[in-house]
């Protein structure tokens, strides 16, 4: 596992703690619905795979979507806790993957240096 691997894991792990915190305090209180916690756990999942892309693009370059995609999506799956992952459909983090590719290439168009970032 490499720093980044390291990183990006203790970004998920940290999330999900904040998250589950953050909504059990919620709750409790009654100021947060179901809609909202799903709302949370879908933009932790979304920066997650912003990351997940960006490091693909890195690695694989251009013209290798499909082997992009697939490695993300892979990494996703390993990074969530398997709870999550039975509960979710593959399809689902598939859409949300596609919908974070959209929302990459315009950060990578607007400041193409995040490319070139060191891990």
């Amino acid at each position: 596992m490499t720093s980044y691997d390291t990183a990006v894991l203790l970004m998920v792990l940290g999330g999900i703690c904040a998250l589950g915190l953050y909504l059990h305090r919620q709750i409790s209180s009654g100021k947060t619905s179901l809609e909202t916690a799903q709302q949370i756990a879908l933009s932790v999942i979304s920066r997650v795979s912003l990351a997940l892309l960006t490091d693909a693009e890195r690695t694989y370059g251009g013209g290798t979507g499909e082997l992009k995609m697939s490695a993300c999506m892979e990494k996703l799956i390993e990074l969530l806790p398997a709870s999550v992952v039975e509960l979710v459909p593959k399809a689902f983090l598939q859409e949300n993957l596609e919908k974070a590719l959209e929302i990459a290439k315009t950060k990578w168009t607007k400041n193409p240096r995040l490319l070139n970032q060191k891990r």
